[in-house]
């Protein structure tokens, strides 16, 4: 039993956990414990590889359950109780240093009123950091907006080219200013730490929605329970997304971002 918990979810991604945890989780200088969760009929060559790993684990659903639906799952297997920090993370990232975990250890092990911690995480597309997430709790107005713009496929492509040429040929262009640790709103959901506190007040993972909007959900449930969110640009991952490829949502994947949307507005607001 090791002090942190890595919760992985698998979607047709096996060969790329198998190869995120035997060259990112075993390099680091800490021990750390991982949770796979298999949302999908994936190989099963390769989940047995992966489940055969040390200080690894692999919970076979069969079902797509979302991203916090399968870490739900996981917490449902394990004592939080037993862990230090528990992770929700992809596995399309790189550890910027080998002392990942070992500085995370140090610096919170005794935080008080801290519910989650977010790194600096760098974009492999912008090259900018996708943390803080959201500094501040957008109002009503934003959520309608985005309620119009999901419920109508041409608004959605309009807008998500304006974002992907701003995020290509301008933000990337920027030059990247150095953050300092700060307490902020939202996180990214690529990465997120979350303390024992979050659990000891009653925090979860039973999001109300499906795949979209996790970290408002996350924010939100700090905010409940009293904790801070807090970025440290001294913890840093790097986040290995593609430029474009899978930012134009198909109908269905849109449908689900409007529900998501809906969700958020009907339950915070």
């Amino acid at each position: 039993m090791n002090n942190i918990l890595y919760i992985v979810v698998c979607f047709y991604n096996e060969a790329e956990i198998l190869d995120f945890v035997t060259s990112q989780v075993f390099n680091q200088t800490v021990s750390v414990d991982t949770i796979v969760i298999n949302n999908g009929h994936s190989n099963i060559e390769i989940i047995n590889k992966i489940d055969d790993l040390k200080n690894t684990k692999v919970l076979n659903n069969g079902t797509n359950l979302g991203y916090y639906g399968a870490a739900s799952l996981a917490l449902d297997n394990i004592d939080t109780d037993l862990y230090k920090f528990i992770i929700v993370g992809n596995s399309d990232i790189t550890f910027n240093s080998k002392y990942f975990f070992e500085t995370l250890l140090l610096k919170y092990s005794e935080a008080q009123v801290v519910g989650t911690i977010g790194p600096s995480i760098i974009s492999g597309a912008s090259f900018s950091d996708q943390n803080p997430f959201l500094t501040q709790r957008p109002s009503k107005f934003k959520y309608m907006k985005l309620n119009l713009m999901y419920s109508n496929i041409f608004f959605y492509y309009i807008y998500q080219t304006g974002a992907n040429f701003y995020r290509t040929y301008l933000k990337k262009n920027k030059k990247i200013r150095k953050k300092r640790s700060q307490n902020t709103y939202a996180l990214h959901g690529s990465f997120i730490i979350f303390t024992p506190e979050y659990f000891e007040r009653g925090g979860d993972f039973k999001y109300g929605s499906f795949l979209f909007q996790e970290e408002i959900f996350v924010a939100e449930k700090c905010k409940e329970l009293r904790l801070k969110s807090v970025y440290d640009p001294e913890l840093s991952i790097t986040h290995k997304e593609h430029e474009t490829t899978g930012s134009y949502k198909n109908r269905k994947l849109l449908n689900y971002m409007y529900m998501s949307n809906k969700h958020t507005m009907k339950t915070y607001y």
